[in-house]
């Protein structure tokens, strides 16, 4: 897609010498890079960075662990092994992304079907995707079921999909917190 659209690290890699002279300019004996998202591009970015300016560049954080808290089925299966509250659902697994015939979409549509008969609504999102990208809700304030079924199939992004009952929320708190590498405090970022 147009350079616009691409994560900032992408960006910033097509033009590295934007970051030097702010490097430079902070005068500081190291930079750190504390992403949202710990990426192998962000990796490179810290390289390029590092190279440009001469100062050391490290990055806060794992593209391994990254890889494995963006896919939001292990997610709700670690929540569930640590006693989480999570709403009833289920995970449904494609053959292929995508589909073309109604049957390669069967394993989402029986999902809905389950998971519609405890709430009357359902959020079915994508197990990978940041910012709402592969989120669909079937019923009230959302779409039909067939409407969804023929958007997610033009879609090529995710195999797997969460299908969960959808309640209503009162608050929906978001914590951040630091987990060291090795030993040391788990530290609270921010709420």
């Amino acid at each position: 897609g147009p350079l616009a659209e691409r994560p900032l690290a992408e960006r910033l890699l097509s033009n590295p010498g934007v970051l030097s002279p702010a490097a430079r300019a902070v005068g500081a004996a190291e930079v750190m890079i504390e992403p949202y998202a710990a990426t192998p591009e962000v990796l490179a970015l810290a390289e390029v960075m590092e190279r440009e300016s001469g100062i050391p560049v490290r990055v806060e954080g794992s593209p391994r662990i990254t890889r494995y808290a963006d896919q939001k089925h292990l997610m709700r299966a670690k929540a569930q092994e640590l006693g989480v509250p999570v709403a009833e659902g289920e995970a449904a697994e494609l053959a292929f992304p995508g589909g073309r015939r109604r049957r390669d979409l069967e394993p989402i549509r029986t999902a809905i079907e389950r998971q519609l008969r405890h709430t009357g609504r359902v959020i079915i999102r994508g197990v990978s995707g940041a910012s709402g990208s592969s989120t669909f809700v079937v019923g009230r304030g959302g779409e039909d079921s067939s409407g969804v079924l023929r958007r997610i199939a033009a879609r090529t992004d995710n195999r797997i999909y969460l299908v969960e009952a959808m309640v209503e929320a009162t608050v929906s708190p978001n914590v951040q917190i630091q987990v060291p590498a090795g030993e040391g405090p788990l530290v609270s970022v921010g709420v």
